[in-house]
């Protein structure tokens, strides 16, 4: 073992390292908490990130994904809640709704997966649905 990290409440979700910098950690828990440490210093991680989509609906954390090179992080909920936010924990976007004619809903979000090079997030819901979001903005 080479360190031992106790920042979460909650069972973990997921922990993502990023190969654009391979000492830094990701680590979302249950209740909604996402930690960024460095895998140096497992004493103290280095910020937590605010989800002001999930807190404000009173969602748990379900699903997470970060991206490999864009720094930005997705989070999911049972709720049909999506939140994305960049490594400072400011939101860039929460998808609720697909956007389309008869404006259908997101599901239960039980799975999230970034493109590894390109700004597309895969969203797998409870209801069988695989929806994929494309990001406009630039890292």
């Amino acid at each position: 073992m080479v360190g031992c990290f106790h920042h979460h409440q909650s069972s973990i979700v997921k922990v993502h390292l990023p190969l654009s910098s391979p000492t830094i950690l990701y680590s979302g828990g249950n209740n909604g908490d996402v930690f960024v440490s460095d895998i140096r210093f497992a004493k103290k991680s280095i910020q937590q990130l605010n989800l002001v989509g999930h807190k404000s609906q009173g969602a748990s954390l379900d699903a997470m994904a970060g991206h490999h090179y864009a720094p930005i992080i997705a989070a999911g909920s049972h709720k049909s809640i999506i939140e994305v936010v960049d490594t400072n924990g400011v939101q860039v976007d929460a998808l609720r709704y697909h956007i389309g004619f008869l404006g259908q809903r997101i599901g239960p979000i039980s799975t999230l997966a970034f493109h590894q090079h390109k700004l597309l997030l895969a969203a797998g819901a409870m209801d069988s649905f695989i929806s994929i979001f494309a990001g406009t903005k630039e890292y």
